[in-house]
């Protein structure tokens, strides 16, 4: 007789690896979110701007995630039998749902924008989304690797942020190109528009 026990998997992780990744991303993730702000408020960019918001997400999803990971490598007790592990997953769908917000601001912003236009500073914008470039293409890989040594919800919850930064970072460059060449400014509210359309259904 073949007999199935469903019930000895742990019910506490406990993954240093994640957790030192999460501490390096947020606090990397911290200085540049500074830094895209102000860069959308001295180049009047709403994509840019509202990268920032994202990255500014990102902050607060990481420490949901990391908390979230801190609480799972708890173990069970006498008033928590199951443990802490489910924290993953409400973390995770709170971060969900952070994007999901932050892409419907951003649309109403850019359609408020249609109707009231705004000059934008080419040259602050290319900068500081390519820095942004970089930044992303670096914690996405940073991210991507974690995964592949340890399994944990709130990694691929954070990478799903991070690749919508690195998505809205090559938007914004090719976008701040364009207003370079046509001075169609309009295409920077267009631009944030597809973004945020873009974290809707990775938040979902």
């Amino acid at each position: 007789m073949i007999q199935t026990n469903f019930h000895h998997k742990k019910h506490y992780k406990i993954q240093a690896y994640s957790k030192k990744v999460l501490y390096t991303t947020l606090i990397l993730t911290i200085g540049f979110a500074l830094l895209e702000y102000i860069g959308g408020l001295l180049s009047n960019s709403l994509a840019l701007l509202g990268d920032s918001f994202h990255m500014f997400s990102d902050v607060i999803a990481l420490g949901f995630s990391l908390i979230a990971l801190l609480f799972s490598s708890k173990k069970p007790n006498k008033k928590y039998t199951f443990g802490f592990v489910r924290l993953e997953v409400l973390a995770a769908f709170i971060n969900g749902l952070m994007l999901v917000g932050i892409s419907i601001y951003l649309i109403f912003e850019g359609f408020m924008r249609f109707f009231n236009p705004k000059d934008i500073d080419f040259k602050s914008m290319l900068i500081i989304s390519t820095i942004g470039l970089i930044f992303n293409i670096v914690v996405t890989v940073i991210l991507t690797k974690s995964l592949k040594e340890e399994d944990n919800l709130n990694i691929q919850s954070a990478l799903w942020h991070f690749l919508g930064d690195l998505i809205s970072s090559i938007g914004i460059i090719i976008s701040s190109t364009i207003i370079y060449f046509t001075n169609y400014q309009i295409v920077d509210v267009i631009m944030s528009i597809i973004i945020s359309i873009i974290l809707f259904k990775g938040g979902y």
